[in-house]
């Protein structure tokens, strides 16, 4: 075994001293929780869209949580974030690799879902996202279980095009063509894999340390699957401002529907 790996155990946590620490422990000031599948809306401003959603940046925590430096599965945990309905991401070290990873870890109660059913859509999600291979689209490097709590450790972001635009205003032409077209590029290979986003929007648009854009957040994706159970062709799957006329009128879903929502991002 690792050295640091058999090192790190003295600060492992059982199973309900991890879910304590996890549901109370965070002192952080979080964002309101994002709900998956949402009804359209109306809207004055592009503000009410960012009070939705959950930051997917690195924010600084006011204090140090109970869980900080506590280990899960081979991933020490760091900091918060950001959190939502589904679960919490949290910046961890991979001790095996010496790598900094965003860890999503699935919460174990959902309220409305059954627990198979967000497992299974856990699952779906990453699984999607690792079948696209692109530097355009975020890295999954592993999904796994432990003590019964399921994570996905994938590529540290550190930016999203909402927080850019919201900290120093609209990005000059040049550039936010770039970053429209990295994006498209990276939706052009999932389309061509029958894999739909279904929610492109600025905060799942996200930026590396190259300048290189991202997409991430794969959770609400359409597969090309008559007997996928998560299909949701029912419903205005997305969210607000950024949907597809045709999404809301419950028609036909192509990949039509994630260029649209990237014309409105652009816009943004």
């Amino acid at each position: 075994m690792d050295d640091a790996f058999e090192k790190e155990q003295g600060n492992f946590m059982n199973q309900s001293e991890f879910e304590a620490s996890l549901a109370e422990g965070i002192d952080a000031e979080l964002s309101e929780a994002e709900t998956a599948v949402v009804e359209p809306v109306q809207a004055d401003d592009k503000k009410s869209e960012a009070a939705q959603s959950p930051s997917s940046a690195i924010e600084p925590l006011k204090g140090r949580p109970s869980w900080s430096g506590k280990i899960l599965g081979h991933f020490k945990l760091l900091r918060l974030i950001g959190e939502g309905k589904m679960g919490r991401v949290i910046q961890a070290e991979d001790i095996n690799l010496k790598r900094i990873v965003a860890l999503k870890i699935l919460n174990k109660r959902i309220p409305g879902i059954d627990d198979h059913e967000s497992i299974n859509q856990f699952l779906r999600e990453a699984r999607a996202a690792s079948q696209i291979e692109h530097p355009n689209v975020v890295r999954i490097f592993e999904i796994n279980n432990h003590q019964g709590w399921w994570y996905i450790a994938m590529e540290l972001l550190e930016e999203n095009l909402r927080r850019i635009i919201d900290a120093a205003g609209p990005l000059s032409p040049i550039r936010a063509s770039a970053f429209i077209a990295d994006a498209a590029t990276g939706l052009a290979v999932a389309h061509e894999l029958g894999i739909i986003h279904r929610d492109i929007k600025p905060t799942n648009l996200m930026l590396n340390r190259h300048g290189r854009c991202k997409l991430t957040d794969f959770g609400l994706v359409r597969l090309d699957d008559p007997n996928d159970p998560f299909d949701f062709t029912d419903k205005a799957v997305g969210s607000p401002h950024f949907i597809a006329p045709e999404m809301i009128e419950r028609r036909h879903q192509s990949p039509a529907i994630d260029i649209y929502s990237l014309g409105a991002t652009m816009y943004y």
